[in-house]
């Protein structure tokens, strides 16, 4: 029987996006993660994310020197982190081939540089991997506002003719598009703590129904809504993280749904055997079965319709 610990204050009082988006994905998933500190098994597409990351923040040290990388060598950095992290998470080539990863990255690289993406990112020194902090009061009118912590990292900000823009990397097995990139709360969020007032989406987007390739989207203004938008969701989901961890409950996902398919905890939230104790939470009072209860009327189908007016007229 796992027993719920008692939270430490920095759950509660100090967040990143990871912690807000996980919450909002699934409460019990927050649970075991950040309060009960459990791991998961590392995914094929987390790793190839790392990789990836890891030819990036290279070749963006590279420019700040001065100096300009080829194809083969942002590659070859990238290769370099992929096995770093594979080997950190007790993986082998077998589970997560070197090989697989090189030729997509490879074919994505090689549509970044041509393009002329690539060559737009002109890094700001400091920002490559930037950290930054966001002390904000949330609560409410009736409960008064507690401090806490909003912390985050930015992929790098770059000079470009219009301003500062924050450059935000992401593989997945399909390209952001520019409406995603618009409404993207993340996004907003890292250009307010980059201190600068837009940002973009670049995609590597992996092997799957289409070649790897490489897709940007366009800059995204955050302007006082996008803004009032991510900070408003950062003070709501807060919010409800605080309920969670005061009243110890957190709620389960249905055990069909997505979020559930595929998730290290599973069984644990639902298990294979039928629960000895359910009376406990709930207790079934009364059934009244199919064919006990007349249609409802505003469910009715033309056919339904037809055969009632036949059945009622016969």
């Amino acid at each position: 029987m796992i027993v719920e610990e008692p939270t430490p204050d920095y759950v509660a009082g100090k967040v990143s996006w990871s912690k807000l988006a996980c919450f909002s994905r699934c409460q019990k998933l927050f649970f075991w993660r950040y309060i009960m500190k459990r791991r998961e098994p590392m995914s094929w597409a987390l790793l190839f994310g790392r990789g990836a990351h890891e030819g990036m923040e290279a070749d963006a040290y590279a420019k700040l020197r001065g100096d300009k990388l080829s194809v083969r060598q942002v590659l070859d950095a990238a290769v370099e982190g992929f096995k770093a992290e594979r080997t950190k998470e007790g993986m082998t080539d077998k589970e997560a081939p070197t090989d697989n990863f090189a030729d997509e990255h490879l074919t994505q690289l090689e549509v970044f540089e041509k393009t002329g993406e690539r060559a737009r990112i002109q890094p700001r020194p400091g920002s490559v991997e930037g950290a930054f902090e966001i002390d904000v009061l949330v609560g409410t009118p009736q409960e008064g506002l507690t401090p806490a912590k909003v912390e985050g990292f930015v992929d790098v900000v770059s000079d470009s003719e219009a301003g500062p823009v924050v450059v935000d990397y992401k593989t997945g097995s399909r390209p952001v598009s520019a409406k995603e990139a618009a409404g993207h709360l993340q996004l907003a969020l890292e250009a307010i703590g980059g201190g600068v007032g837009s940002a973009r989406i670049v995609s590597f987007v992996r092997r799957y129904k289409q070649k790897p390739t490489a897709k940007v989207t366009p800059d995204v203004v955050i302007d006082d809504v996008r803004r009032g938008r991510v900070l408003q969701y950062v003070a709501d989901t807060i919010h409800a993280i605080r309920k969670c961890i005061k009243n110890g409950f957190y709620a389960k996902c249905s055990p069909v749904s997505t979020t559930c398919a595929g998730c290290a905890f599973f069984e644990e939230c639902h298990g294979r055997e039928r629960p000895t104790a359910l009376h406990k939470f709930v207790q079934v009072e009364k059934i009244q079965p199919v064919g006990t209860l007349p249609p409802a009327k505003w469910r009715e189908s033309v056919a339904g319709r037809k055969e009632r007016e036949r059945t009622t007229t016969a």
